[in-house]
């Protein structure tokens, strides 16, 4: 049996014999400490994520629709970005355009108890909130009636 300087060989022969598992990452640096694998640069480039942090309550309200399981109801929450206390909420049994309005009106009546008020509105594209066949929806056009940027 041959192995080479750092005695990979045998380790590889004892790997598969005795089932040891080993990390991938592992497996990755060792390839990569001994010249067998290359660094791509498109995975070295740092992710581009969306992190809200405003300094100011009622500038930016996130709303999404969530469900855990199919037994269980739809609930959307809305969260004021700054302070991350939840202005409104609600559980139904479907997720739609006329429960997110609903919501959002206990969320801008629970913000103006605070003398808050939400200029702008953050959530997926979800279509309880835009319109798949294009132009406006229904939420769009609350918002705009309201002054509140989407």
């Amino acid at each position: 049996m041959e192995r080479d300087e750092s005695g990979s060989k045998i380790a590889l022969l004892r790997v598969e014999k005795e089932r040891v598992k080993i990390p991938l990452n592992k497996i990755h640096q060792y390839y990569r400490d001994t010249g067998k694998s290359k660094v791509n640069p498109k995975k070295q480039r740092k992710r581009k994520r969306c992190r809200y942090e405003r300094k100011h309550s009622g500038s930016l309200v996130h709303g999404d629709w969530h469900r855990s399981d199919e037994s269980k109801p739809y609930t959307i929450v809305w969260m004021d970005d700054a302070s991350r206390k939840i202005l409104g909420y609600g559980e139904f049994e479907n997720a739609t355009t006329e429960h997110s309005i609903y919501t959002l009106e206990m969320a801008i009546a629970h913000a103006s108890q605070y003398k808050i008020e939400i200029r702008e509105v953050n959530t997926d594209r979800g279509t309880q909130f835009y319109s798949n066949r294009g132009g406006k929806s229904q939420f769009q056009k609350y918002l705009e009636e309201r002054g509140i940027r989407l």
